[in-house]
């Protein structure tokens, strides 16, 4: 009798553990799939912000924001020379 009843107990122990196991790994699986819809929307949202961002004036098309004044800048004249006298100067001290 006494090992009747021990078997029945392993048996309930068992099916007890394998019932808290699935319902763990349900959770586990919920939890991940709402982290996929949460990145999913997310993705979402940044490609209808930059859709409707749209191209702005700030940029190149390369990407940088603010390269496109950079040039304008580097177009300048005195800017120029002013790169060119610093070259100079750097090629000066460089063979001394």
């Amino acid at each position: 009798m006494q090992c009747y009843c021990l078997i029945f107990i392993c048996l309930k122990a068992r099916k007890l553990e394998e019932h808290r196991r699935k319902y763990e790994r349900k959770r586990a699986e919920k939890e991940m799939k709402e982290k996929l819809e949460r990145a999913r929307r997310a993705r979402e949202e940044h490609a209808k912000a930059a859709k409707n961002a749209g191209p702005q004036a700030d940029t190149d098309g390369s990407g940088g924001p603010g390269m496109a004044d950079f040039y304008q800048f580097l177009n300048d004249p005195e800017i120029m020379q002013a790169f060119q006298v610093s070259i100079h100067f750097v090629l000066l001290y460089a063979m001394k």
